[in-house]
Parts: structure tokens; sequence; C-alpha cells
């Protein structure tokens, strides 16, 4: 068998549901991806509480079932709380949407890209290709402004209720940006990071639990005591997935949006001629 069909069949071995169902088996990967993130700061302040910042807010509690205080340590309760709870499943209907557009695409490839780079601009443009070859590493790559507001400024508190969170528990985290994501093929982030985002955008009751016109402009947060200003829709749903997936390391799967928006004229990367010198020395 050559190295591609071999490499295409563990990879539907992989994202089979008897895959998915053995939660060992993701987090084992989550653990890989967590021993080979480097943040350039580790978050420590993560049982910092709303009484503790002075914020207006209480939690309630539904049928003696109280929101979540602390986001776990243990990583099968990530996992568990992501990938295997009831609210986060994708509905058949809009699995099956998905698959159908995924067979729609013939052939086998390894990176599919789609640009509009002029030729005057072409090797500026392949900074953004770096990532590419982290990504493949870390599972996936997720833009964010350095001066971000912790998600639950920006983030209904219902959203946080439908993980199953206090948005207390997220103030250490920062909200990150959809403009620029990239999101590797594998078991991990299919289960544990798309799936919910997914299932949840699927569900008016977690993207857009009131009328969003209502809240959509945010304002000023800093120096406020109260949170949930205002509502960012996806990125309040993936900011919440990431720091109950990566916690500790949460900024190492983050790329701060000036590190490629000022990609100027005179910034070559040469990414293709790599490639191919990479192939001519027998690496894969």
């Amino acid at each position: 068998m050559s190295q591609t069909k071999r490499s295409r069949s563990n990879q539907s071995r992989l994202f089979q549901g008897e895959y998915k169902s053995d939660l060992s088996l993701l987090a084992s990967e989550l653990k890989k991806k967590l021993d080979l993130l480097q943040p350039p700061t580790e978050i420590t302040n993560i049982k910092t509480a709303c009484d503790d910042l002075n914020i207006d807010y209480k939690d309630t509690c539904a049928d003696g079932v109280c929101p979540q205080k602390v986001l776990p340590e243990s990583l099968d309760k990530r996992i568990e709380q992501l990938a295997f709870r009831p609210n986060l499943q994708v509905p058949q209907t809009y699995s099956d949407a998905i698959t159908d557009m995924a067979t729609a695409i013939s052939g086998y490839y390894d990176i599919i890209l789609v640009s509009a780079f002029s030729s005057n601009h072409y090797k500026e443009a392949q900074i953004l290709l770096e990532y590419i070859e982290r990504t493949r590493q870390l599972g996936l790559q997720q833009r964010y402004g350095p001066l971000g507001a912790p998600n639950p400024y920006h983030t209904l508190t219902q959203m946080f209720g439908y993980f199953g969170d206090s948005p207390c528990a997220h103030m250490a985290f920062p909200q990150v940006e959809t403009g620029f994501g990239i999101y590797h093929k594998e078991p991990l982030v299919q289960h544990a990071i798309l799936d919910p985002w997914y299932a949840c955008a699927v569900r008016a009751a977690c993207i857009c639990p009131v009328e969003q016109r209502s809240v959509q402009i945010c304002g000023r947060f800093k120096g406020s005591k109260k949170i949930g200003l205002c509502m960012r829709n996806e990125q309040s749903g993936i900011s919440i997935i990431l720091a109950k997936l990566f916690r500790e390391k949460y900024r190492a799967i983050v790329v701060r949006a000036d590190s490629f928006q000022k990609a100027m004229r005179e910034h070559k990367y040469p990414y293709f001629d790599e490639l191919r010198n990479m192939s001519k020395l027998g690496y894969s």
C-alpha cells in the first residue's frame, strides 16, 4: 500500500464515529498538542472570579444544576464538555449538508489554496502561508487583537450557559477574532473544536439568544462593572471553545493580528521555493 493511500485510510478511520466515541484517544491527542505548545506566557489567573474583579454578576442555577465556575484541568473533562455534550452535537441534517459539500470535491489534496494574489505581491503574500506549516503541528491558528476585551464583556451570558459555564470562568481569556483562522483536518480539531462551534452556530439559543440589533454595539468595556455588554456571535463561540480546550496555553494557538497584517512589500517569503527544496532533499 502506498504511503498516500495508507495515510488516507488511517485518516478515514480516525474520523469514524468509533474514534470520537473513545474519549481517551482524543484526550491523548490533546495532551500531545499541549506538550508541544509554547505560548509566550501561560494564563495563570484562570481561577479569578467575577467577585475578585468587582463585576456585578451572580450565577443562577436551574433544577439544581449550576454553571461551572472554573475550567477543568482534566483533559478528559475538557474533551467531554466539548465533544460529548448533548446540546453541542451537530444535527444530522446539517451534518449531511457538510458531507455533501465535501463529496463534491473530487480527488485528494494535501492543501487547497484559493487566492487573488497579483504577480507583484506574490512573494510578500506568501508570508501568510508560513502559518500553514505551523498549523500542521498545532492543529489550528486563530487571529486575535492584543488589546481585545476579555470574552465575557463581548459575549452574552446565555452563550456561556449553553456551554455549561459561568461567564466568570472565562474572565482570563481575551476574545479572538474570526477574520483569519486555519484549521487542520484531524480528529481533535474536528470533534472538539469545529463540531461544537458548528453545533452552536445552528442553534439560536446559543449563537443569537436575543434580537441581534439590540446587542450589536459593544462600546467601552474598560472599567465596566458589567459583562455581556454586546454579542460577537461566532467570535464569542470559538473563544469559549478554545479557552475550554487549551486553557492555560490559550495564547499559543492565537495569532496576533499585527504579525501578518503588517506584511510589507519588502517582506519577501519564498514559501513555494522552500517546499520545492525540501522535496528535492527528500523531506515530505
